[in-house]
């Protein structure tokens, strides 16, 4: 049940919060060099910004 969720619904999840982060820096409520920051950081490495 838990193979399931990670492999078919996080894919839907995470491009939902990739289009709330992008609604969210256009209308600048996200600092963009905040946004810049975390994707060049170590510690989000994981994370695809693209």
């Amino acid at each position: 049940m838990v193979f399931d969720i990670i492999t078919n619904d996080i894919k839907m999840l995470r491009g939902t919060i990739m289009n709330i982060v992008r609604i969210e820096l256009d209308k600048g409520i996200f600092d963009t060099e905040e946004y810049e920051a975390a994707k060049k950081s170590f510690y989000y490495r994981h994370i695809k910004f693209d």
